[in-house]
């Protein structure tokens, strides 16, 4: 198979507009159960990923219980990771993904509790103001 120089030149182009759009993407913001309470700014189209502790054998699963959806989209359903112990019942991770859509400003509040108890207060909370530049 012969190569044009054509075809090679498009070849590159092409890297290097990949590489591009890359290098401009915001890097995604990750948080941690250490972080709830507190202030983070994002920019547009970021991504936020908040990775909280969860056990399902438990009946209890993380749930948004506050957000402006039109700020702050939640990307898909949150992901449960199990712990790799071996062990019947070990707890894991649950990871939400949302991306940053318009500028404004909001709070995201997340509750770990069981869903049909509707008596009882959340086992867990986890809450952060979000400021979209």
């Amino acid at each position: 198979m012969k190569l044009t120089r054509s075809t090679i030149y498009t070849a590159f182009a092409l890297v290097l507009l990949t590489l591009l759009v890359t290098a401009c993407a915001p890097e995604a913001v990750r948080l941690t159960p250490a972080d709830s309470g507190s202030q983070i700014e994002l920019k547009k189209d970021q991504l936020l990923e908040i990775a909280l502790p969860a056990n399902m054998t438990t009946g209890f699963s993380w749930e948004v219980s506050q957000n402006n959806g039109a700020l702050l989209a939640i990307q898909g359903d949150p992901v449960y990771e199990e712990e790799q112990t071996g062990l019947m019942g070990a707890g894991g991770t649950t990871l939400f993904t949302f991306k940053a859509i318009d500028a404004g400003t909001l709070t995201l509040e997340l509750v770990y509790h069981q869903a049909w108890d509707t008596e009882t207060p959340p086992a867990d909370t986890f809450t952060l103001e979000v400021a979209i530049k």
